[in-house]
This record gives C-alpha cells, sequence and structure tokens, in this order.
C-alpha cells in the first residue's frame, strides 16, 4: 500500500467518527432532524459550548463504545450505559454555528446502529446530572427520539451528585453479573470521587469507565492544603511525594482491578493541555485486551491531528472548507 493510501485512510477514519458525533451520518442525521422538527434543537440557555477539543472527547467515547457494545452484546444479557455528568445532550462548538451530539446521545446512535443491523444495543442508559433543566431538556429529546424512530431503549434520569447517585440503591438493583456497563466520567473539574464507582463495579463482571481527569488535578498537587484534600477525595488517598499519574494508574489498577487500557491527551486549540482521557477496559476469559482497534484509532489516527486540524475537517464536512490537502501530507 503506498504512503498516499495510508495517509487517505488516516483522513477517512477521523472523517468518519466525526460525521458521527456531528449529525452527519445516517444514524446521527436521523437524530438531528427529529430534534430541530420537534423543537428541541440547541438551547443557549441550557446546553453546554465548548471549544473544538470536545470533538476528540466525543470520537473517542464513539469509537470505544462502537467497538465495545459488539463484542459485550455476545456476553452479557443487559448492556448499560452511565453517564455520570451527562448535561442535556447537545454541545455548540465554541465561535462557531456547529452543533454536535453529545455524549448522553452516543449510547442512542450506537443502539440505533446495531439494531438497525438485527443486533443487539444498550437495553438502558442512566443519565445523572445536578441540573434539573438539562435533565429536563434531555427527557424531552430522549422522548422525541424514540417515538419518531420506534426506539426500544430505556432510559432513567436522576438529579444530584453523581458520587452518591452512582453507588445509589436505585443504579446497583439495576445490573448484576450479567450486565455490561460501560461509565462515562467527563466533569468540569474535580468533581468525581473515584472510590464512589467501587460498589458499582464490584457489582459486575464487566465494566469499563471512560474517564476524563483534569489537567487540574497536576496543577493542583504540591499547592496548598485544600487543594491536597480535594485531590484525595478525588483518589480516595493522596501520596505528595508522589507523581499524581503514577497514582491514578494505581487506583486503576488496584482500585478498580485493571490497567489503563489507553489513554489521550487532549488540547486546546491552541495546543496548551487541557486533560487526559482515559480508557480502564475489562478483559476477556482469555486474557486478550478488548481495544486493540481502540488503541488503533488513538494512536494512528486522533492524536495525529490537532484539535485546530479537526475543527477544520468539521468545516470541510459542513461545507464551509473546500480542501484539506494539507492533513494528507502529515
Amino acid at each position: 500500500m503506498s504512503p498516499g493510501k495510508k495517509r487517505k485512510e488516516k483522513a477517512d477514519r477521523l472523517r468518519d467518527a466525526l460525521k458521527v458525533v456531528c449529525g452527519f451520518d445516517e444514524h446521527s442525521e436521523s437524530i438531528v432532524n427529529i430534534l430541530k422538527q420537534q423543537h428541541y434543537w440547541f438551547d443557549s440557555n441550557i446546553d453546554n459550548e465548548y471549544g473544538p477539543h470536545t470533538l476528540i472527547k466525543l470520537m473517542f467515547l464513539w469509537y470505544y463504545t462502537d467497538i465495545a457494545i459488539k463484542i459485550a452484546g455476545k456476553h452479557f444479557s443487559k448492556l448499560v450505559f452511565i453517564d455520570t455528568f451527562s448535561g442535556g445532550g447537545l454541545v455548540k462548538i465554541e465561535d462557531t454555528d456547529y452543533v454536535c451530539l453529545g455524549s448522553p446521545l452516543i449510547p442512542v446512535i450506537s443502539t440505533l446502529k446495531m439494531t438497525s443491523e438485527g443486533r443487539k444495543g444498550f437495553d438502558e442508559i442512566i443519565l445523572i446530572d445536578n441540573d434539573k433543566n438539562k435533565i429536563a431538556l434531555l427527557e424531552n429529546r430522549l422522548n422525541a427520539i424514540r417515538k419518531n424512530l420506534s426506539l426500544n431503549l430505556k432510559y432513567t434520569t436522576l438529579i444530584g451528585d453523581s458520587n452518591t447517585l452512582i453507588q445509589s440503591q436505585h443504579i446497583l438493583n439495576s445490573v448484576d453479573k450479567n450486565t455490561y456497563v460501560l461509565i462515562f466520567v467527563d466533569p468540569e473539574g474535580l468533581e468525581p470521587k473515584l472510590p464512589s464507582y467501587l460498589p458499582l463495579l464490584d457489582k459486575v463482571s464487566g465494566s469499563d469507565i471512560i474517564l476524563n481527569s483534569s489537567w487540574g488535578l497536576r496543577r493542583l498537587a504540591g499547592t496548598t492544603s485544600l487543594a491536597e484534600q480535594l485531590i484525595r477525595e478525588y483518589l480516595g488517598k493522596y501520596d505528595a511525594d508522589r507523581p499524581i499519574e503514577q497514582q491514578l494508574d494505581e487506583v486503576f489498577r488496584k482500585e478498580f482491578g485493571k490497567e489503563v487500557g489507553v489513554s489521550i491527551y487532549v488540547k486546546d486549540i491552541s495546543n496548551r493541555p487541557l486533560y487526559t482521557l482515559i480508557l480502564r477496559v475489562r478483559r476477556t476469559s482469555s486474557g486478550s485486551e478488548w481495544i486493540e482497534g481502540m488503541k488503533n484509532f488513538v494512536d494512528k489516527v486522533l492524536s495525529k491531528y490537532t484539535t485546530r486540524d479537526i475543527k477544520l475537517f468539521l468545516d470541510q464536512l459542513a461545507g464551509n472548507q473546500t480542501s484539506i490537502d494539507k492533513f494528507l501530507k502529515k
């Protein structure tokens, strides 16, 4: 295969993932059309607006969800997606007119895709947020999508502190050893207390976690006693004399029971680091990882383009950029 062909494939893989999360794919476009027709499109008073770096996060989530649901559906009787900081379901890209589908709608797209192929999708999605207005809008959107697409997908919304709700009986009673759970943890800062996830992880035999680990964690290290307390609550324990990354890795390995599978540094459009996306993945009974395809996507595609590049890819998809030749030279 020629080098030119490889470069084209890399760009196409990125473009395909971007199509899904931004409404240019068959299934995501159907969701976009319903939300617009039912007047549940972006609400600037409720929905979030972030820089184009959020596209990396959404593509990361989509790609692994697409991989995991295909494998888990063969091994587990129930598939559950939990979003502990869900928001309202849509996100606007700052300084643009682009609105993309947020994390709560990613499992909906996955389920639409799987059911259209006659395969098993998610049985339930559980969505947590402490903003009642975001949850109310998200419920309206999900109801419209389910009704207009005749989608048999149960959803549960919970309002309040995710650290409390993730270990509530409502959630623990909805899973068992035959349940696979994919948990997406995407806070604004250091709100999560990672030990609060342990009761859920202990109850299921199949679980993956995607964590947005803020770089604020690194910046706070070694500053004040209050900062140390925040880090201690986040990790469960904290040693100021040891690197944060090492201690976070230990939480995954020792407390969560599995090592970090794959990660990517997410930077803003000016190339400043914002957070690290971390995937903690279970292993099959044979010991082989579930995530070879995910590693390939992150290493060979996502990590090869800057946030500015990805925003220009979106411009091209939206018809605002006619050429992406310069990307194919990378």
